[in-house]
């Protein structure tokens, strides 16, 4: 009998360590499990990061170009605008020399 409560508390003892065991793996497997969690978020965060200053590159980039086009545009209004009116006093300078040379 002794011998059997020998075996007995020998068996249990190794179920409780292997019980011991399978709960610190357990807890190894849910602390790398959330290890991945955390690290995955932070690279997500990260990406959105990123993505977000390059984004803000190609809208600062796009605006550029936009201002670069309105000036360009402007200047050819201005440059339009300046040859009417020289095409205007040519006109008006050619009408009086006309008149000019009629009425000599």
């Amino acid at each position: 009998a002794a011998a059997e409560d020998a075996h007995e508390d020998e068996r249990k003892a190794e179920e409780e360590a292997v019980e011991r065991s399978a709960k610190r793996f357990a807890k190894v497997i849910e602390e790398n499990v959330q290890e991945f969690q955390r690290l995955k978020n932070q690279r997500h965060k990260e990406l959105e990061k990123a993505f977000d200053e390059v984004r803000k590159q190609d809208r600062a980039a796009i605006e550029t170009k936009v201002k670069a086009i309105k000036q360009v545009a402007e200047a050819a209004e201005a440059a339009a605008k300046e040859a009417a009116e020289a095409r205007k006093t040519l006109g008006q300078a050619a009408q009086r020399e006309e008149a000019d040379t009629d009425s000599e």
